[in-house]
């Protein structure tokens, strides 16, 4: 697994310059390294060896079916786990901001990250690996908190219900006093 760096655009700006060689000074990253710098390396910005895929689908499904983005961050996460990466420092190219892109969605895109998170979470229980599960079960609340922020803000007819619905029914379900102390400071309009 390779990745590497990646520059932010958005329509009506130049194009960012692409870097003319490749910086040759690639380092190892890991799983601990990628979850405590998410966002500093893009699963979609990566390269992958064929054979891995083959590692990923024998240990189960390489994603979830019912995952409308985030599933090259599920994948990147196994593939993280079962080998060996390395970060290039060269930009591999420009992500593409827009007001149509999924990024630009913050409940969607969160929201979605829960659902990847949950999965994640079985699949290492699933191995055995508890330590790790309880790790994307907790990234699953802060995703959930994530998005129930992301609606509220938005205002639109049934966002702010809905927030409140992710954060009592994660509450509910993960005794999780992050999430009531959340809903109450959005009610309080503190944020």
């Amino acid at each position: 697994l390779v990745t590497t760096r990646f520059r932010q655009w958005r329509p009506g700006e130049p194009a960012p310059p692409r870097d003319p060689v490749l910086d040759r000074s690639a380092r190892g990253i890991d799983l601990d390294w990628y979850l405590a710098h998410t966002g500093a390396v893009l699963p979609s910005f990566s390269v992958l060896r064929t054979g891995m895929l083959d590692r990923i689908r024998a240990e189960g499904p390489p994603f979830a079916v019912d995952l409308r983005i985030n599933q090259d961050y599920d994948v990147f996460v196994r593939a993280l786990h079962l080998g060996k990466a390395v970060r290039s420092p060269w930009s591999g190219g420009a992500y593409r901001m827009h007001e149509a892109g999924i990024s630009a969605n913050g409940p969607a895109t969160w929201l979605c990250r829960l659902v990847a998170n949950g999965e994640l979470a079985r699949w290492f229980d699933s191995r055995g690996e508890i330590d790790l599960a309880d790790l994307f079960r907790r990234a699953s609340g802060a995703a959930t908190r994530s998005a129930a922020r992301h609606l509220w803000r938005r205002r639109a007819p049934g966002d702010r219900a809905a927030a409140s619905r992710l954060l009592l029914e994660d509450l509910a379900r993960n005794r999780d006093p992050r999430s009531l102390f959340v809903l109450m400071a959005l009610a309080l309009g503190i944020d």
